[in-house]
């Protein structure tokens, strides 16, 4: 699944309008929706920054021998009765530092994360909702945000995707290229129609979930 899928919040769309003015209000719901899920990505970033700020200040300390009780090997009082925590040895010293330095990678990589995701985010006009396969309803408009299979090519057209076990008619999208059994990254908006009835090649009655491309210019 893509980085923002996750974060994509769903906010209802209503649908009982013509082809205009619907993809009208696709394109402004999806307006809402990526300044809402770019909130959630700052909040995220922010607090990750926090996060990675704090690892380098321990590191920092650990550095200068300036350490706490879970850290330390070693105690001792001095003569106010104070605490003094220190490394007994190097080595002591050393596996400190490289648990604190891993701890920081981690840090740095989940911040990296979201920073990817704000950066993909910010590269769209709108953000559409993500249409999860087998809780579709009819009406529903948004997009693929994960990479499906080619179950089957019917032809020019259509096309029988397939996420999981997940079987899904695929209309009004050109199918040029596309190759039986291969993954692909579908991208564009998509409008569930139903289902519809295919005769599979062992000559069985399926009824699958039926989707098509939808224009929104």
């Amino acid at each position: 699944m893509k980085p923002l899928a996750s974060l994509v919040c769903l906010v209802a769309v209503s649908v009982a309008f013509g082809q205009s003015d619907k993809a009208k209000a696709v394109i402004e719901d999806g307006k809402k929706r990526k300044e809402a899920t770019a909130k959630i990505l700052d909040e995220k970033m922010q607090a990750q920054e926090e996060k990675v700020k704090e690892v380098q200040a321990e590191i920092n300390l650990a550095n200068k021998g300036m350490l706490n009780a879970s850290q330390a090997t070693g105690i001792r009082v001095n003569a106010k009765g104070e605490r003094i925590y220190y490394f007994k040895t190097a080595n002591d010293k050393a596996a400190v530092l490289k648990k604190l330095s891993a701890e920081q990678g981690k840090r740095a990589k989940e911040l990296s994360k979201w920073q990817e995701a704000k950066k993909e985010l910010d590269g769209k006009p709108y953000l559409l909702r993500s249409l999860e396969p087998a809780k579709w309803k009819q009406g529903e408009i948004g997009e693929l945000n994960y990479y499906i299979s080619v179950f089957q090519v019917i032809d020019g057209n259509n096309f029988i995707g397939k996420v999981g076990e997940e079987l899904f008619w695929v209309s009004n999208y050109p199918t040029g290229g596309l190759v039986d059994g291969k993954r692909y990254d579908i991208g564009g908006a998509f409008e569930v129609i139903g289902t519809k009835s295919y005769t599979s090649v062992l000559g069985a009655n399926k009824t699958i979930y039926h989707i098509a491309r939808f224009r929104l210019d």
